[in-house]
């Protein structure tokens, strides 16, 4: 085990990360290439010009690996949460062969690499990452989005059950690589309940938690037959579960404003009906 989670960790920057979908996307390196060369020509640089110093960093960088060299959890190695601490050496080492690029190179030449780089990981963090299925259930985000819809305005909010309190993420998409690192994280129904009051900015500090659970400020988590039988008065919204078609006639009938809230593929997650 341990020789394999060496040889994991080793190569974790340049040929697969960690596949836990929290810490990153699954399997991606966790430098893009160019980086990755600096690392590796940085790490010689230290080697080579062994002062103090330089001796202090390349020992802190593979220092830290060992938190995760002598770990064994279910998605395997890499473990990137547990060797958070080498991203400090490993940036001040890109950085000295970053450095020693530019001393060769000159100017221009830096520019050239670099720019590549900067479009790399935009790439990665804000187009890429934004498909990562698997931290749909490993994270429970549903809980979030629904708190962070609630939290768009001070509207009294009705939510259905246990249409709110059930997730619905629970298995993995045919294009995932690594389904069986990113299992579902499912949560008893009166943590996720809390999880939804907390994000959505309601949760009272002043009060006990048994109070905030069962009266959150403007909150009310009813039955469907509750809001079948009868709307809520004056400006209010609902939340519900896309796909109840009961409650989408309802208030589309009542001439209430429906908007889909989509899930991280932009398929319809939830749906939120307004009455002003």
């Amino acid at each position: 085990m341990v020789l394999n989670n060496i040889a994991s960790h080793a190569l974790m920057f340049h040929w697969r990360g960690g596949t836990f979908a929290r810490d990153n996307y699954p399997g991606l390196p966790m430098m893009d290439p160019l980086s990755g060369l600096l690392l590796v020509s940085g790490l010689v640089i230290l080697v080579r010009k062994a002062d103090t110093f330089r001796r202090f960093m390349a020992c802190t960088f593979v220092l830290n690996f060992l938190s995760g060299i002598f770990s064994a959890s279910q998605e395997g190695a890499p473990y990137i949460y547990r060797t958070a601490a080498v991203i400090v050496p490993a940036f001040l080492a890109t950085g000295a062969g970053l450095e020693w690029f530019a001393e060769k190179a000159g100017p221009r030449k830096l520019l050239i690499l670099a720019a590549p780089i900067v479009v790399l990981n935009l790439y990665f963090y804000f187009s890429l990452e934004r498909k990562n299925i698997a931290a749909m259930r490993v994270m429970a985000y549903e809980s979030r989005l629904i708190g962070v819809d609630v939290a768009r305005d001070n509207l009294p909010v009705w939510l259905v059950i246990p249409d709110v309190l059930t997730q619905t993420e629970l298995h993995s998409k045919p294009a995932e690589e690594y389904a069986n690192a990113n299992p579902a994280v499912l949560l008893p129904a009166a943590l996720w309940k809390l999880a939804i009051i907390n994000f959505s900015g309601r949760y009272d500090i002043h009060q006990t938690l048994s109070e905030n659970l069962a009266h959150p400020k403007d909150m009310y988590f009813v039955e469907p037959s509750v809001l079948t039988a009868g709307l809520p008065q004056g400006p209010a919204k609902i939340i519900f579960k896309s796909g109840n078609p009961e409650l989408t006639r309802t208030a589309d009938r009542l001439a209430g404003s429906v908007r889909p809230v989509p899930d991280i593929l932009g398929e319809p997650l939830l749906t939120v009906a307004e009455f002003r």
